[in-house]
């Protein structure tokens, strides 16, 4: 049946609650007979049912949000601590009219799903209408019948009870809702004392009748108090007015009996929530400052030497690129400029423009004009680079579009921190400092028992370029991240620009290839991003990571559950790195207001197109590059074909020397259209920041 869920499906529907409640509830879904809602905490709590159908789980979704909307936690809380069981019943029941008419009138369509969940429960006799006749319940019951049910049964009440029925529907306050429990439990004692004193009284009558010798077999059945039904059980003594002589709600007992009994999968897996909380991660135990970087360098260089090749893999690079980053900004200025004019505004000032005066007869547009040009907004740069190992093949291509970026941003303006997410900072330390790992301070990692999850031993932000940097240092560690990039590159495989063939430089031991902590990087990113966004006053934030390959995943505090996050109540299931991935980024998304932008470096069949079309995928093999949206919660997606691609030859005037005369338009064209496409992480940056 299509129309049933499981809580495999129920999980896409936890977000129900919060939408209808408009905030962000806590929602749970737990081996529980029934729905439930905490004032205090927020929590509504839903069961894992079978043959649950989707009407069935919107009434209970309703009824609980209701709750949330309607019913004041301080007032409640003294009806828990200063009465009885019985009373409490009697206001749930009162109360639950009360805020079923309430979000009815809120959410009109709800109605649909009250008739058909409550249709359902009275088909499967959850209120034990079937084996007994309703009209012999007490008046609450009758009460809480007639408001679940209403013409599915019918229920008689006397004049005197009519009153208090039509005064359940007229309760606007919860405070109208216990004057009328006390004044219908009132009305109920007296009730159960008139019972019991005409029980006293056929008591008294049958002890005398039987002093009198009085013949058992001339009473008629049906006229005593008491007697046996079919099943042998003794039923309750009932007043003549129809109810029972006793207080307490049995429909509600009934209810919360059958749910356990009759609707609980006992082969359902439960779900297991735990908490996680990324906001007392402190990020400078775990970042590794461009100035440490620098230190150890110099004494990787001294080890090593070479510098003429370094300086020659440099001066290529520049001779190559710092022509074409000029010409990137010059564009991203006239692309911004021309983006704001578009969005110009013209109105008005009040003053006559004399220049148009001799056209009043003609015209009433002779007033003076003010253009408006929208205000635009700083922005910033996060950046994370992957260190993995798998990176090797892409290293030194990633890095040259890594420092193209960062010189952009140098030259315009932008606030940007850039860092390289790695496993294996401690071993760099303990080759430089000649120390042991044992000797090596510990960071304050995240642990399952604070943080409801835990991150490798040898985690560390690298930091590479920040906008602080002047000239020099910026020059001495684009060097070297380049360097880094070319050993790497040139360690693992025999790839090099052609130009380059027999320039050789020792293997880079400061930044190591190893494993792909990103989702540990992206736990510290809410605290370093909120600072980020003060240090710098950056009122768009974009969070940009590239990377080739999924995350190594987190521990969990529970392996197979539900993560919560504190700050924020969103939760996902967490045992799987990707879901990991979405989760985090959801999370920033929320309390930092990133953009979140995804570089991936791929080759035939990259992972970020599979659920894309093949007129996708066509697309992204003629070009080896393609932009998509919302994948594994990045907002954007810029898949790039690795290798060669990443290296981007670019046209130069002396490819046009032996071009005709014809051509050389399209010449030039190419010689545009190469400088963007081959620094394709840069003109992705200025296209979303110009916008």
């Amino acid at each position: 049946m299509s129309d049933l869920i499981t809580p495999t499906h129920s999980e896409s529907l936890e977000k129900l609650a919060s939408l209808l409640a408009t905030e962000d509830l806590i929602v749970e879904h737990a081996d529980v007979p029934t729905a439930s809602f905490d004032l205090k905490t927020r929590k509504v709590v839903l069961p894992l049912w079978k043959q649950m159908t989707k009407t069935l789980y919107h009434m209970l979704v309703l009824h609980e949000i209701s709750h949330a909307i309607n019913t004041p936690w301080d007032e409640f809380k003294e009806v828990v601590d200063e009465n009885d069981a019985d009373f409490k019943d009697y206001v749930n029941v009162i109360e639950d009219a009360r805020i079923e008419r309430k979000i009815k009138i809120k959410y009109p369509g709800s109605r649909r799903d009250f008739t058909e969940g409550y249709n359902d429960l009275h088909k499967r006799d959850f209120f034990g209408c079937v084996s007994r006749d309703p009209n012999s319940l007490n008046l609450i019951d009758r009460i809480n019948l007639f408001y679940k049910l209403g013409t599915r049964i019918d229920i008689q009440f006397t004049e005197e009870e009519l009153e208090l029925v039509d005064a359940v529907d007229k309760t606007v306050t919860f405070r109208d809702v216990l004057d009328l429990a006390k004044k219908i439990y009132g009305f109920a004692k007296e009730q159960a004392e008139t019972a019991e004193q005409h029980n006293l009284d056929e008591s008294s009558f049958n002890q005398s009748s039987d002093d009198d010798d009085f013949d058992d077999d001339e009473y008629e059945e049906g006229d005593g108090d008491e007697y046996d039904n079919e099943d042998g059980a003794s039923s309750k003594v009932y007043d003549h007015e129809g109810g029972s002589s006793d207080l307490s709600a049995s429909t509600v007992d009934e209810f919360e009996r059958n749910m356990s009994q009759k609707l609980i999968d006992e082969d359902s897996k439960v779900n297991q929530y735990f908490e996680i909380d990324l906001t007392n991660l402190d990020y400078n135990e775990v970042v590794v400052s461009h100035k440490e970087l620098m230190k150890i360098y110099s004494t990787h260089l001294t080890r090593t030497g070479c510098m003429e090749n370094r300086l020659t893999l440099w001066n290529w690079f520049l001779k190559k690129n710092k022509n074409s980053v000029n010409y990137l900004v010059k564009e991203f200025e006239m692309k911004k400029a021309a983006d704001m004019y578009a969005r110009a505004k013209s109105d008005k000032t009040g003053k006559v423009d004399p220049n148009k005066l001799y056209n009043y007869k003609f015209s009433e547009d002779i007033f003076l004009r003010n253009t408006v040009l929208p205000g635009s907004k700083n922005h910033g740069l996060m950046m994370l680079v992957d260190l993995s190992g798998s990176m090797h093949d892409n290293i030194f291509g990633s890095m040259q579009q890594l420092v193209n970026l960062v010189m952009f941003c140098r030259r315009v303006g932008i606030a940007h921190r850039v860092y390289g997410f790695s496993d294996c900072w401690n071993r760099t330390v303990q080759l430089f400092n000649r120390s042991n790992l044992e000797d090596i301070p510990k960071q304050n990692l995240p642990r399952r028992d604070t943080n409801g999850f835990e991150g490798g031993s040898e985690f560390h932000l690298l930091e590479f370029f920040n906008e602080k940097m002047n000239n020099q240092t910026f020059t001495f560690m684009a060097q070297r991240l380049l360097e880094a990039g070319w050993s790497n590159n040139d360690y693992w495989t025999s790839f090099r620009p052609p130009e380059l063939s027999t320039l050789h430089i020792p293997h880079d031991l400061v930044i190591r290839l190893g494993g792909t902590p990103l989702n540990l990087a992206l736990t510290y990113m809410r605290n370093m991003i909120r600072d980020f966004r003060k240090e710098t006053n950056s009122q768009i934030v974009n969070l940009v990571c590239i990377t080739d390959g999924g995350s190594n995943s987190l521990s969990p505090a529970i392996y197979h559950g539900i993560a919560r996050d504190k700050e924020t109540k969103l939760q996902c299931e967490f045992n799987r790195y990707s879901s990991q991935t979405g989760f985090l980024l959801n999370i920033l998304k929320k309390t930092c207001n990133v953009h979140a932008v995804n570089f991936f470096i791929s080759g035939g069949r990259p992972w970020t197109l599979y659920r894309e079309s093949q007129e996708t995928n066509k697309i992204y093999r003629k070009n080896k590059s393609i932009t998509t949206h919302n994948w594994m919660g990045f907002d954007d997606v810029h898949t790039i074909w690795g290798g060669k691609k990443l290296h981007g030859q670019e046209v130069s005037m002396d490819d046009a020397k032996q071009v005709k005369k014809g051509a050389l338009a399209r010449t030039m064209i190419k010689m545009g259209n190469n400088r963007r496409s081959s620094r394709i992480i840069l003109s992705k940056f200025i296209d979303r920041i110009a916008a």
